[in-house]
């Protein structure tokens, strides 16, 4: 999500440009919000469903991952695989053991101090 008040001047824009009344002028993209150096409550604040906005939006759960569908066969299967597997930890249905971990195969590891080492 961006930060409310981004969303907010984007809405008044886009009612403008699309001479249209409906939110985000009829149609809207959820977008991550990026807050450096803020506080918890700071990001909180900035996510849009702070926004006086929110109560225009419905909300729809995905459930066809577009993405994989333009991969290749091999790679396809592995982020679908993947993906089936974050959804379940998402959901809370994804398998513990015995001290409460879920088992992360050792090919999604990345080893170093950063993603560039």
């Amino acid at each position: 999500m961006v930060h409310r008040h981004a969303a907010e001047y984007i809405d008044r824009s886009l009612r403008e440009i699309c001479f249209c009344k409906l939110p985000f002028g009829g149609d809207f993209r959820q977008i991550l919000p990026v807050s450096r150096h803020t506080t918890r409550a700071q990001v909180v604040s900035a996510c849009t469903n702070r926004s006086p906005l929110w109560h225009h939006v419905k909300v729809m759960m995905l459930t066809i991952n577009i993405r994989v569908q333009s991969l290749d066969q091999q790679d396809s299967v592995e982020v679908s695989n993947f993906s089936d597997f974050l959804f379940r930890v998402e959901e809370g249905t994804e398998p513990e053991n015995e001290s409460n971990m879920i088992h992360l195969d050792a090919k999604y590891i990345v080893r170093g101090e950063t993603i560039g080492d």
